[in-house]
């Protein structure tokens, strides 16, 4: 629904004052554009170069999945994303518990304990990719969250997903 200078999506309106806000969107909306375009294009260049990764598997750069996208940075925690991202990835709400499995498979990783990371990971409960498609939606999740166009709890939403443990992860780490 739109009026002046506001609009309406998923129930929220947005009220953005004016012809100057028209146009932010509207740069927005092409910038959102050209991400998709260039994840398109570099989808096909990952799954080439990267091997798959059916299983949360730690690297050195940190833990991977499906076309070898990381999933989260050494430097930075952000178990919102993390979370949000194996979700979209598995097609379904993972619990935040799985989270603690995968902190101790890091932790093996880092000491050099392979099996038992990989032990760690197998206890978390998160299914592994089964073909492609769900490499693919990581993939496009991880660029779109790295853009800044959703949050990982909106990112959710919009995927169809419980976000009740990413927004409740989220919670935490703003308190």
């Amino acid at each position: 629904m739109q009026t002046q200078g506001a609009f309406q999506e998923d129930g929220a309106e947005f009220d953005f004052g004016g012809s100057a806000a028209v146009r932010s969107r509207e740069t927005t909306r092409e910038r959102f554009r050209q991400t998709i375009d260039g994840l398109e294009h570099g989808w096909a260049f990952e799954l080439r170069r990267n091997p798959f990764y059916p299983f949360v598997t730690w690297t050195k750069a940190g833990p991977r999945l499906g076309a070898g996208t990381l999933l989260a940075s050494k430097r930075a925690r952000d178990d919102a994303r993390l979370l949000a991202l194996i979700s979209v990835a598995c097609g379904e709400a993972i619990a935040a518990s799985a989270l603690a499995y995968l902190a101790r498979a890091e932790i093996d990783f880092e000491r050099g304990g392979f099996a038992r990371s990989a032990v760690h990971v197998a206890m978390s409960g998160i299914p592994p990719l089964r073909g492609r498609e769900g490499a693919r939606r990581l993939y496009y999740a991880a660029g779109i969250l790295d853009a800044g166009f959703f949050t990982p709890a909106r990112l959710m939403t919009v995927c169809g997903l419980d976000s009740t443990d990413v927004v409740a992860l989220a919670i935490l780490v703003s308190k």
